[in-house]
């Protein structure tokens, strides 16, 4: 009697969940058509109608290292060919670059996927432009052919660009958050931004706001100076900005008092750059020269009865008359020089006088005639009696005179 074997089998499941070492199954399930054997662990697929009508259609004998009957079977050559289908890999199954050394690999494990590099060099992508998008398709980052980087916040529904690398530096829209900033080559690097109207920290490195700058300036100077601390009764009445490059600069001060201005630099005291000259009521200081009105005073002191004044190297003084009013006059030279401008034939006596007051002066004078041996020295005895001058002594031919010299009765 013939004996039938049969083995296990499905029309409906793919293939089965676990076979006993040895066992066989076979599935005729629609697209699958496989046999399958356990070895005790796995179910591996060994055959089946799946497999054989893919034979089939080989023709008989042919060649497999010919890339058109590859192709026709399906297959792909080492040598390389285009994918018509998807190309499906397991989890951690890698698709490796470089040989047995593996230097680059892109793999999923399930959970992330990987784009791994292992090798030494670099992982370069290039692209005319470059963007990594998120799930949804939205934008998180672009690299722009022109060289700009591009940053996206995705908390709305639309992707918001935030930053922005372009040829003048970063661009950044909206708040930025830093523990410091660094400027240049500076070594300082700011770390806060205050407000602070009295500038109360000191900080080397914080910056102040406009308003806290402003306020600050404004309270430390202020337009009435009788409410500060350090003066009262003075008004800075007129803070002249001029931002010309010609003419008088100047500031204006007034004690507030009509009338009575001892003090006004508009009008008295003024600096023109053009000339580099500092002016002060007729009073003009430029190079090498001070000039001023008719009467000028220089009182070292302020008091006008004591202090010093001092002048460094020789003292030229220009004019018709030099008064002299002091209790003692001191000349280290031993040769005092009069009618020291004389240049031609002399015409001039010359000589010292004393001033006595109520009574008449008396003198010592050169009497000059024109020539030497004429001219001779004479005094002055204020007695009103002529002649004044009684000749004492010629330079020149000196010789024997003979005088009468008047006792007078008694």
């Amino acid at each position: 009697m013939a004996q039938t074997i049969k083995i296990k089998r499905s029309s409906t499941t793919v293939a089965p969940s676990s076979l006993a070492s040895g066992e066989l199954a076979y599935s005729t399930a629609t697209g699958v058509q496989k046999l399958y054997y356990g070895d005790g662990t796995d179910v591996l697929a060994i055959g089946g109608k799946s497999y054989t009508d893919k034979l089939d259609g080989i023709e008989a004998g042919a060649n497999v290292t010919d890339a058109t009957n590859v192709a026709a079977a399906g297959a792909l050559m080492l040598t390389g060919g285009t994918l018509t289908s998807d190309l499906v890999l397991g989890n951690n199954n890698k698709v490796q670059f470089g040989g047995t050394t593996t230097n680059l690999e892109i793999y999923n494990d399930g959970a992330t996927s990987y784009i791994k590099e292992n090798a030494t060099g670099n992982l370069e992508i290039q692209a005319t432009d470059f963007i990594i998008k998120d799930g949804g398709g939205q934008t998180m980052m672009s690299f722009a052919a022109n060289g700009h980087l591009r940053l996206y916040d995705q908390s709305a529904a639309n992707p918001v660009e935030k930053l922005k690398t372009q040829a003048t530096g970063i661009y950044v829209n909206g708040t930025m958050n830093s523990t410091g900033i660094k400027l240049g080559n500076e070594t300082v690097t700011i770390d806060s931004i205050k407000d602070e109207d009295n500038m109360s920290s000191d900080s080397a490195t914080a910056l102040a706001t406009q308003q806290s700058i402003k306020k600050y300036v404004d309270d430390s100077v202020p337009t009435s100076v009788a409410t500060a601390t350090t003066a009262t009764n003075v008004n800075l009445t007129n803070l002249a900005n001029d931002s010309s490059d010609t003419g008088p600069k100047y500031l204006t001060f007034s004690d507030g008092n009509s009338g009575s201005q001892p003090l006004e630099t508009q009008d008295l005291l003024y600096y023109n750059p053009d000339t580099a000259y500092l002016t002060t009521k007729n009073i003009e200081v430029q190079s090498g020269m001070i000039t001023g009105p008719s009467v000028m005073t220089i009182d070292p002191n302020g008091t006008g009865a004591s202090g010093e004044l001092i002048i460094q190297g020789s003292l030229t003084v220009k004019g018709t008359t030099t008064t002299i009013d002091s209790n003692t006059l001191s000349v280290g030279d031993s040769l005092i020089v009069l009618n020291g401008d004389e240049n031609g034939t002399p015409s001039e006596n010359a000589g010292i006088e004393v001033e006595r007051g109520t009574s008449g002066n008396v003198s010592l004078q050169w009497v000059e005639t024109g020539t030497t041996s004429s001219s001779y020295w004479a005094v002055n005895d204020a007695s009103g009696v002529s002649p004044y001058y009684y000749p004492i002594l010629h330079t020149r031919n000196a010789h024997e005179q003979t005088y009468t010299i008047e006792g007078g009765a008694f």
